[in-house]
């Protein structure tokens, strides 16, 4: 995922993926490699054709983070997180689809588990 800034590192993607292949099976796959660290960096997934469910909206003290919900081609939606990528809020919410690197994690809130996409880079 190659940046358009010289000064920004590009990104290694380990796996092409659709959203409807994030399964309870591909979870406990990624499981299996943990822990994630140094020496084993958390895989990185990228995606194409994605879509805004509609709630996209900056977040943070200086509207620098990102959060929405995305879905794929009628998959499930997924929560996701953009950290430092609130100046991408419009490439989130074009219409036309946008692609995404991102890690797979799981999100845990008032004891409910649900899986939620940190994205690394939009365009």
């Amino acid at each position: 995922f190659p940046s358009h800034d010289s000064r920004t590192p590009e990104i290694e993607i380990d796996a092409a993926i659709n959203l409807v292949d994030i399964s309870p099976k591909l979870i406990r796959i990624l499981k299996q490699f943990e822990p994630f660290g140094p020496g084993n960096m958390t895989p990185v997934f990228y995606s194409s054709h994605l879509k805004d469910s509609g709630y996209a909206k900056t977040i943070g003290a200086n509207d620098e983070h990102i959060r929405g919900f995305v879905k794929q081609n009628g998959s499930e939606s997924f929560g996701v997180v953009g950290f430092k990528l609130g100046t991408k809020l419009d490439v989130l919410k074009n219409k036309q689809g946008f692609e995404a690197v991102y890690s797979i994690e799981e999100n845990e809130w008032n004891g409910k588990i649900n899986l939620q996409l940190q994205l690394k880079d939009i365009r």
